[in-house]
């Protein structure tokens, strides 16, 4: 057998074609180190991009392709179950394959605790993994369809991931699809995602800078100096901080993690934070001139409720201000609801009053002004 530093001398095409002859984790990841060793900057994305294809397009099919995947899985569980730490872009390929491969398999609900782990480290994985959602309805169709013709075992492709499909399968990768948003949401993963927020949060930044304008322009002419603003789920507060630059608030901030309070008041020093879940927010009827919530309600589990508890902290002749993306073109799998025009409209006149709604570069949005005399509604 090579050692790692031959490997590393090799073409990543060659690699590659050696690695999936090995079984020892160790060895590879000391042939991945030593060939990036030599050109970090060029070697990285090319062997990455080799190394999902190689695992991709073997996830289940063979023995040994599935001791690589394990072994690779294991070392870098291990390290994240002691540090706690993001994994890299080949580390979060190679666990997303791992995750296919043990759905594949039939292995799902024996190692949910350490997928649960995992993807609570380091949320990109759940990008990787996005192209599976659509194969679940597309495997659910093609078996109604074929009924007791369908074959044992039927190969299915979408973006480069092939997976071998049978009824057991589809039953496990139905169900982790379920699980997965559930997990995604609940408090242990919020507090992940608050720790490694500037990982996950940096491509946000222009689409909170769009949610402010937005804000912004649509009501900029009716807030009120010294007036008080509810920011909902507030994350990082970046939004409001924003509308600061314009206009003199005072800032309350509410979110389910604690941890979000420090990113919080990092950008909003003033803001007076509570810990709260959305269904039951410790303020009075009417206390707020504006309750504003962004990317938020599409992650809850029950919406119907925190658009009344909003409208009920809404005071008569204030305004609720929400924004979620597009739900006709988002695909997160971290995502409970999906909202259109038509449906966020809807629920926001039944749970308050008849909205605007409308759509911005970065999703939908519905404002409303709360009726003068209904202080509870």
């Amino acid at each position: 057998m090579m050692s790692s530093v031959q490997l590393a001398q090799q073409s990543p095409v060659r690699i590659m074609h050696d690695y999936l002859g090995l079984l020892a984790a160790n060895k590879i990841q000391e042939a991945i180190t030593a060939f990036r060793a030599r050109d970090p900057a060029k070697s990285e994305p090319m062997l990455d991009q080799y190394i999902f294809a190689c695992l991709q397009k073997r996830v289940g099919q063979t023995e040994s392709a599935c001791s690589i995947i394990d072994a690779m899985a294991e070392l870098i569980l291990a390290k994240a179950a002691g540090d706690n730490s993001p994994l890299d872009l080949m580390q979060e390929k190679i666990i997303a394959c791992w995750i296919a491969s043990v759905i594949e398999r039939g292995t799902l609900r024996a190692n949910l605790e350490k997928i649960g782990h995992i993807i609570a480290c380091d949320y990109l994985i759940e990008d990787e993994l996005s192209e599976l959602y659509p194969l679940v309805s597309k495997a659910y169709q093609f078996l109604r369809n074929a009924g007791a013709a369908a074959a044992p075992v039927i190969n299915m492709s979408r973006a480069g991931w092939t997976f071998q499909i049978t009824k057991s399968s589809v039953d496990s990768l139905a169900f982790f699809m379920d699980w997965l948003p559930r997990h995604h949401n609940s408090p242990e993963s919020g507090d992940k995602f608050y720790r490694n927020f500037a990982k996950y949060q940096s491509g946000n930044h222009d689409r909170e800078r769009d949610v402010a304008r937005l804000v912004w322009n649509e009501l900029g002419d009716v807030l009120i100096p010294g007036g008080k603003i509810l920011d909902a789920g507030c994350g990082d507060a970046l939004v409001v901080k924003l509308l600061l630059e314009k206009i003199s608030l005072q800032v309350f901030g509410i979110d389910g993690v604690a941890r979000a309070e420090g990113l919080a008041k990092a950008n909003v020093p003033s803001m007076e934070f509570k810990v709260s879940d959305l269904e039951n927010v410790p303020y009075p009827d009417g206390h707020f001139d504006l309750v504003f919530t962004s990317d938020t309600i599409e992650h809850v589990l029950r919406p119907h409720k925190v658009i009344r508890e909003l409208c009920r902290l809404t005071r008569p002749g204030g305004h609720l201000f929400i924004s979620v993306p597009d739900g006709r073109f988002d695909n997160y799998i971290g995502h409970i609801n999906f909202f259109t025009t038509q449906s966020l409209g809807v629920l926001v006149e039944e749970l308050c009053a008849p909205p605007k709604v409308g759509m911005h570069s970065q999703g939908i949005f519905a404002v409303v002004k709360k009726p003068e005399g209904n202080p509870s509604h």
